[in-house]
């Protein structure tokens, strides 16, 4: 029969072991979600890269507008005098 003894040796030794899986599985977790987040981070500094290429070749269309309306205008000019 087991004593008190004995019965506080095994919830002892169950304890070590679970904490060990306990701490394993805490871990595991813990990288999953530190890789999620840094797949989330790059997709979001890649949409803030597109971001700051559609807007630099929108300033660069506008450009263009005022460069054509201003080619247009002198144009205009030229051929009136």
């Amino acid at each position: 029969m087991l004593t008190h003894n004995d019965l506080t040796k095994i919830d002892q030794l169950i304890q070590k072991r679970t904490q060990g899986s306990e701490k394993r599985v805490k871990k595991a977790i813990k990288e999953d979600v530190l890789k999620f987040k840094d797949e989330v981070l790059g997709e979001i500094q890649d949409l803030r890269d597109d971001v700051a290429v559609v807007t630099g070749y929108r300033q660069m269309l506008e450009n263009h507008d005022q460069d054509l309306e201003k080619l247009k205008e002198a144009h205009s000019n030229f051929s009136h005098t």
